[in-house]
C-alpha cells in the first residue's frame, strides 16, 4: 500500500489525505488501479 501511494500521482496524493480510511480499504486502491491503467 505504500508503494501505491508513493507512485501515485499528485492529485491522487491530495484525494489520499483527505481519505486516509477510504485509502486504506481495497476497493479505493482498485480504483487507483483501474485509474492508472487507463491512463
Amino acid at each position: 500500500m505504500k508503494q501505491m501511494y508513493l507512485i501515485s500521482s499528485p492529485k491522487d496524493d491530495i484525494i489520499n489525505r483527505n481519505c486516509e480510511a477510504e485509502y486504506k480499504s481495497p476497493s479505493y486502491l482498485s480504483k487507483i488501479l483501474e485509474k492508472r491503467i487507463r491512463q
